[in-house]
């Protein structure tokens, strides 16, 4: 199956959130200048993965990837689900300026001797229908320590955790 660009999906989500833009190729760019944003969906037959790009100003390239599951259009409408829960209101926040407190929690971090700005999103989770995802206690002070214990050089830098838990309920066969 051929990969889809869901230009249409994004410049959707930017109208919705006011936030002017252009199209050129298959980017959309928000305000008229870098960075810029593009989806494209890798369909399979009862899933897909839609990988979401960010072109930064400086030529490198976030690539964030989610899993739809389903089929055709619901499966891409899971995927931008996902999306929309776990990154966009971070990028809208912290590359174009438009913050949602209800999404987006903003501190100022010191790291390595100097001052940066960190835009927080909500903890998504997800699981099968008979699972209820639980967050461990302390996983985003966790978090925030392992970061600022990093040595950043570039600016932005971009940090996802994924934490992943799998709960059998009935044995695996072999």
């Amino acid at each position: 199956m051929e990969p889809i660009t869901l230009e249409k999906e994004l410049s959707e989500l930017m109208s919705a959130h006011e936030i002017p833009f252009q199209i050129s190729n298959e980017w959309i760019v928000p305000l008229g200048k870098l960075p810029a944003i593009r989806a494209i969906w890798y369909p399979r037959e009862q899933n897909g993965c839609l990988e979401v790009e960010v072109l930064l100003e400086d030529r490198r390239t976030v690539t964030e990837s989610f899993a739809g599951i389903g089929s055709g259009r619901s499966a891409i409408n899971d995927a931008l689900h996902n999306f929309c829960v776990n990154s966009f209101h971070v990028l809208l926040a912290s590359l174009w300026g438009q913050t949602d407190p209800d999404q987006v929690l903003i501190e100022h971090w010191h790291i390595d001797g100097k001052e940066y700005t960190a835009f927080i999103g909500n903890i998504g989770t997800r699981g099968s229908i008979e699972t209820n995802a639980t967050i461990p206690d302390g996983f985003f002070p966790v978090i925030a320590q392992v970061i600022k214990n990093e040595s950043l050089n570039t600016n932005p830098s971009w940090f996802r955790c994924f934490f992943a838990m799998y709960l059998a309920s009935k044995p695996l066969k072999h």
